[in-house]
């Protein structure tokens, strides 16, 4: 595999997260696992959500664009990789947002709501805070809670080596993430009503997170969700 950095910029539990922004093989598997994980929600998101049409080659087409929108205004691309053999665990994007009239391109659609919702919990400032773009986890690590690992680690890892971020918003696709931000206080900002998410005659909040897995397909995704730094502190 080639290179990425000497040193991991932060860990998910086990597995160390780069920056690969330069890493076209990295890149590419990236696009590949994001297109992988939104067309494998797309049947989903045809019964709870919105309705997702397309092949494969549509999504895989919107993510090759998409990574590369996401790093020209600012952001990086991180993978995690799995110690032991290499593998791409799972893959995001950041980017650092200021004034609302930055945004552009491919990002301006999802950025404008996160700004809108993240303005709403900041009392009006449009200033230094961070976003995930669309983040992908390989199906085969998803028992691992790794979603939960990366949000509560790069989160730290900002708070650290970015002092001047107010706070940060994601989307996440892993219902066990979910219910331990419902549990621990983080902000629930997205458009779903949970009551009204039954899956096997239950209510999707009543299940524990240790028996989510078994669940994670039967889920929609693009919940949003934020964390503010400043009442944290």
């Amino acid at each position: 595999m080639q290179a990425i950095t000497d040193e991991p910029v932060f860990y998910a539990g086990k597995y160390p997260a780069y920056i690969i922004n330069d890493n076209e093989e990295l890149i590419k598997k990236s696009i590949e696992l994001s297109a992988q994980n939104f067309y494998s929600i797309n049947e989903l998101q045809k019964l709870i959500q919105k309705k997702y049409d397309a092949p494969f080659e549509a999504y895989q087409h919107y993510f090759s664009k998409l990574f590369p929108a996401k790093i020209s205004i600012g952001g990086e691309v991180y993978g995690i990789i799995d110690p032991d053999n290499g593998n791409l665990v799972a893959c995001f994007s950041m980017n650092r947002y200021g004034d609302q009239s930055k945004l552009e391109g491919m990002n301006q659609g999802i950025a404008a709501v996160l700004v809108a919702k993240f303005d709403e919990i900041l009392n009006g400032k449009y200033n230094e805070y961070a976003s995930f773009g669309h983040l992908a986890v390989n199906q085969d690590y998803k028992g691992q809670g790794i979603f939960m690992k990366m949000v509560m680690s790069w989160g730290e890892y900002i708070k650290k080596s970015k002092p001047s971020f107010k706070g940060m918003v994601t989307f996440v696709t892993a219902p066990q993430t979910m219910k331990y931000y419902f549990e621990n206080g983080w902000k629930y900002l997205g458009p779903l009503d949970y009551d009204s998410i039954i899956i096997d005659g239950k209510k999707f909040l009543d299940f524990e997170v240790e028996n989510l897995d078994i669940y994670i397909d039967k889920v929609p995704a693009s919940y949003v969700v934020c964390y503010d730094f400043v009442s944290d502190q």
